[in-house]
């Protein structure tokens, strides 16, 4: 008999605020995944704002990949590249930058290369891209020049 009644307590100390009409608040906790860049791009879905196409993006699904130069042959990341409809303009995303860095075509046809700041992307024979000079990536992720 006394745990009925102990019950009984627990229970209508429960029900207490709502059977006198006051508000409780249940604690809340963030949405795990749920958070959008300014964009409203999903993160927690791969998802990334490109500038060129002026929405969101899932890098792995570009046509264009670049694998990490490697002379071991044992490339661990990659470099997705993006190009303007009118190829004037390529975007390159690439591990150490928060989001997608625009270049600007220079050259003449058949040796363009795309450059902002120490960055330089080479299309001829291939995609190279270089950071001050240095071979980064490439089509294959093999060191070759």
């Amino acid at each position: 008999m006394p745990k009925k009644i102990v019950y009984s307590i627990i229970i209508s100390m429960l029900f207490a605020p709502w059977a006198y009409g006051q508000k409780t608040e249940l604690p809340t906790s963030p949405i795990v995944g749920g958070g959008r860049d300014k964009h409203g791009c999903l993160a927690s879905a791969g998802s990334t704002f490109s500038i060129i196409k002026n929405t969101c993006i899932r890098l792995w699904e570009e046509k264009i990949k670049l694998k990490q130069t490697d002379s071991s042959g044992t490339a661990r990341y990659f470099a997705a590249v993006i190009f303007s409809k009118d190829d004037k303009k390529a975007e390159v995303f690439v591990p150490d930058s928060l989001s997608g860095i625009v270049l600007t075509r220079t050259g003449r046809a058949g040796k363009y290369v795309y450059k902002q700041g120490n960055l330089a992307l080479t299309v001829s024979n291939g995609y190279f891209l270089r950071k001050s000079g240095k071979l980064i990536y490439s089509l294959n992720g093999i060191v070759k020049d």
